[in-house]
């Protein structure tokens, strides 16, 4: 029987219905959940998150007690939904997809999955689990037919494989090219061919001769691995730049002076890094340099564990406005995705979230 309070919730989401939205906000999503959620509002700002936790013998569609969602466009990221302890989540396969290929969101005890492995795969055991109490029986195993097929090949940074469409396996024999962004080079071989289960090795692509590459010497933080190029002050040693009078030109911290010529001196930015200023400057007759450009960071930073995402051993950098991709974990541990870097912020899409953003690493 329904409580007082319980009447007058239900009364003031209903009227709250016909409330107007302004940009980006969300309405209670206002679902039989058979569970609560926290904060409980009637309207939500954009991006906003709200857990949710189910009643005593439920659970979430995550496979938890409680479970997060989040305000992006007047939508949720996913509907809220509680179900029975003893129903199971949709079981993951690699190398496989569940038959036919409807795929429900969960599945009720005893019910039985069926799968079929991707081309080139074969199950090693059996085709198909059971829901039983929660939980999947043993899920088959697809491993590639050809023992000495290839798994799709690795992700070369700056570089894309050409006219080849992805597929999880490929056969022994096979050989792929891959092909550096315009504004990189190919620095060792182009092709990597499939021999006995793996891909021979192939170059790195990098910067081009005529853009500035990082310094290879280690840096004072020994984060980006770029050496600190000076602190902006004027070298007391002189070479006589474009004049007896004029010393060396200031130096600048992740930049490099790349040409002098009379008495002007061209700066450029290591990668990652913007120049700020004037790209070149001045030495005046009484020998003093004009103030020379700095180099700010403009890259996002990434590491360690970040939600729906595998934990990165190691950082991983992006360009402002750049992309770049990420593994996803739990039960979208098949797929990807795509982290932006905008403004200090990246900004993900994947992994069964419809986007959520984090602050950059300092």
């Amino acid at each position: 029987m329904q409580t007082q309070q319980q009447i007058i919730h239900y009364l003031v989401i209903t009227l709250c219905m016909t409330c107007k939205l302004t940009e980006g906000q969300c309405r209670n999503p206002n679902t039989a959940l058979r569970g609560f959620f926290h904060p409980d509002n009637q309207i939500y700002e954009e991006n906003a998150s709200v857990n949710y936790k189910c009643d005593p013998g439920l659970k979430t569609l995550t496979g938890g007690w409680w479970s997060t969602i989040t305000c992006r466009e007047r939508e949720w990221s996913h509907t809220p939904q509680c179900i029975d302890k003893t129903d199971c989540i949709t079981p993951e396969v690699l190398h496989a997809q569940i038959k036919p290929r409807y795929v429900k969101t969960s599945y009720k005890n005893g019910d039985t999955v069926h799968f079929d492995c991707d081309k080139g795969y074969e199950p090693n055991a059996g085709n198909s689990a059971t829901c039983l109490n929660g939980d999947w029986t043993p899920l088959p195993i697809c491993e590639p037919g050809d023992k000495n097929a290839c798994p799709a090949p690795p992700k070369k940074h700056n570089a894309v494989v050409l006219g080849q469409d992805y597929q999880p396996s490929f056969d022994e024999g096979t050989v792929l090219e891959y092909k550096c962004r315009e504004s990189h080079e190919m620095n060792g071989a182009t092709q990597s061919t499939c021999e006995k289960g793996g891909w021979t090795e192939t170059g790195s692509c990098e910067l081009k001769a005529d853009r500035p590459a990082p310094t290879k010497r280690p840096s004072a933080t020994g984060d980006l691995g770029y050496s600190d190029r000076g602190t902006g002050t004027t070298n007391p040693g002189s070479r006589g730049v474009g004049g007896q009078n004029c010393p060396d030109p200031p130096l600048i911290t992740n930049g490099d002076v790349i040409s002098q010529v009379n008495k002007a001196a061209t700066y450029q930015c290591a990668n990652f890094y913007k120049l700020v200023g004037s790209k070149t400057i001045t030495c005046s007759r009484d020998g003093e340099w004009q103030t020379p450009p700095t180099c700010e960071a403009n890259f996002c930073k990434v590491m360690g564990k970040v939600s729906y995402l595998m934990e990165l051993n190691t950082a991983k950098y992006i360009n402002e406005g750049a992309s770049e991709y990420f593994q996803c974990d739990g039960r979208w541990y098949r797929y990807s995705a795509i982290g932006t870097c905008n403004n200090g912020n990246i900004h993900f899409r994947g992994c069964g979230q419809y986007d959520w953003a984090i602050p950059s690493v300092q």
